[in-house]
């Protein structure tokens, strides 16, 4: 109890602001509350492995390396030759064949990955790239939320 009453204490008087004005203020605040709290309080190493299992979404490293291509397009390519392999075609170019990929291994990989650009957020507090992190995590809670939906079959390559 005595924690919500400090919270309490220390929102009193925002309390009094408009209601518009709260609606503006949190505005731009809301990219930055929202990755906060969801790396705070969400455990993003089990919703990943929760959307990459067979039974829930089944997504592939595909998916995933598309997904982080909206943080940073560098990392996602070095994340996707890291956990697929390439295969080619005279006609038609080349695809991902993701067969053989360890979804574990590539699940802690893709954590790793989004912690540690999280914790350079934290010091460089870069708001454009804190919002392109927002729409990466949002969509993984999306999918974690949403486990009827399929978004992609696990391999990528067509028979």
């Amino acid at each position: 109890m005595e924690k919500y009453y400090a919270q309490d204490r220390h929102s009193y008087s925002l309390r009094g602001l408009p209601i518009e004005l709260h609606r503006k203020i949190y505005s731009y605040l809301h990219v930055d509350v929202m990755v906060h709290e969801w790396m705070y309080q969400c455990d993003i190493n089990d919703i990943i492995h929760i959307i990459c299992d067979c039974g829930n979404n089944g997504i592939s490293v595909m998916l995933l390396a598309e997904l982080y291509k909206l943080y940073n397009r560098d990392a996602a390519k070095l994340f996707l030759w890291r956990h697929a392999i390439p295969e080619k075609e005279k006609k038609m170019g080349y695809w991902y064949n993701d067969e053989l990929t360890d979804y574990y291994k590539a699940g802690n990989d893709f954590t790793k990955m989004i912690t540690v650009e999280y914790g350079k957020l934290l010091v460089t507090k870069d708001q454009g790239q804190m919002e392109k992190l927002y729409k990466v995590l949002s969509v993984l809670i999306y999918m974690y939320k949403n486990p009827d939906k399929t978004f992609l079959e696990r391999n990528t390559k067509s028979s």
